[in-house]
């Protein structure tokens, strides 16, 4: 049931943001390592 996840999974939601927001930095530096090698 789609309801009984979303109620499950909501109480994590706020949790989660932070992670992402947390790691958005992280993600910028290994773009920032990587894009020299691509190009």
């Amino acid at each position: 049931m789609p309801f009984l996840w979303f109620f499950r999974v909501a109480p994590v939601l706020p949790f989660a943001s932070q992670m992402t927001l947390a790691t958005i930095p992280l993600w910028r530096l290994l773009l920032q390592r990587i894009a020299p090698l691509r190009g």
